[in-house]
């Protein structure tokens, strides 16, 4: 049970991951201002759908963390560590990324492009890569340790 647990632990990891860099890709093409507004729709529900995805992979995630973390006997301080850090990484993205993106999504299908849309462009991507450097040090800590 441990082993398929730790396969959607991973499968979920690698989902999240590339969903978040896709999503970064297109998010960083609807900030140039040289594109056609038919390709920036397009980037958008390429983002849109990129978010998706990358819920179900932290969902993923969250759901065979807990699974893992509940069938450990022992909890040493680095497990402790990286199930709080990957949890609270992959809460902040189910719910901060996603409303990040409908706004985001809401504003380019109403054709509104002004400073409004270049700030929220500028705070999804910060988001996009907080989460992606929390990915990082919660491997950083499982890397440390195996």
């Amino acid at each position: 049970m441990k082993h398929i647990a730790l396969f959607f632990h991973l499968l979920g990891l690698s989902v999240w991951a590339g969903s978040f860099i896709a999503m970064t890709i297109c998010v960083t093409g609807l900030r140039s201002e040289r594109i056609s507004l038919e390709i920036k729709q397009l980037l958008n529900n390429a983002q849109v759908r990129f978010t998706l995805i990358g819920n179900l992979g932290a969902l993923a995630m969250l759901i065979s963390g807990f699974g893992l973390f509940s069938m450990s006997n022992t909890h040493a301080i680095w497990v402790d560590l990286m199930a709080g850090i990957g949890g609270g990484v992959c809460m902040f993205s189910i719910i901060a990324i996603t409303l990040q993106s409908n706004i985001l999504s809401g504003r380019i299908k109403s054709n509104l492009f002004d400073n409004l849309l270049k700030g929220q462009l500028g705070l999804i991507s910060f988001s996009s890569w907080f989460v992606m450097i929390g990915i990082v040090v919660v491997l950083g800590v499982v890397s440390y340790r195996v």
